[in-house]
């Protein structure tokens, strides 16, 4: 039995215009074209089965490379998000955050911190909403693109 996935790329940065990327797997193969809002499934824009995905823009989020003096993972996770808030003009509580990598490195641990202010999701969340959409995920912009080139 052939197992086909789908799911939708939202893109709507430009005012009144929304893109979507309908990607496939079958076979696994990866095959992509784009498709009209309307065209894609009530179920994919509920979140629920072959769901849609969106991004935060890159101008409404950040990344910020880390290193923790610390050749311990348990202890460099510990220090990350205290180093993070150091790095932000605004308070690391009024975020949402992620450490998207870590790698350790002679006697120190790097790490690439993703996020957003909390106003700035809620904001993307509530246009998506208006255009009839609740994406299964939202990620950071440049970390998806970044992610998708490496799959090629």
């Amino acid at each position: 039995m052939t197992r086909e996935r789908t799911a939708y790329g939202i893109d709507d940065l430009d005012p009144g215009v929304v893109t979507v990327a309908r990607v496939d797997l079958v076979r696994g193969r990866v095959a992509s074209r784009r498709v009209e809002l309307d065209a894609v499934p009530a179920q994919a824009r509920a979140g629920v089965r072959g769901g849609c995905y969106a991004a935060v823009p890159v101008r409404q989020s950040f990344s910020h490379e880390l290193t923790a003096p610390f050749s311990r993972r348990s202890k460099a996770v510990r220090v990350l998000p205290t180093l993070l808030d150091l790095q932000l003009p605004f308070a690391l509580d009024d975020c949402l955050y992620t450490f998207a990598e870590l790698k350790a490195e002679s006697g120190s641990v790097r790490a690439l911190a993703v996020g957003a202010r909390t106003a700035e999701i809620e904001r993307r969340l509530g246009d998506l909403v208006e255009k009839g959409i609740d994406p299964l995920a939202l990620d950071h912009e440049g970390l998806a693109l970044w992610s998708g080139a490496l799959r090629g």
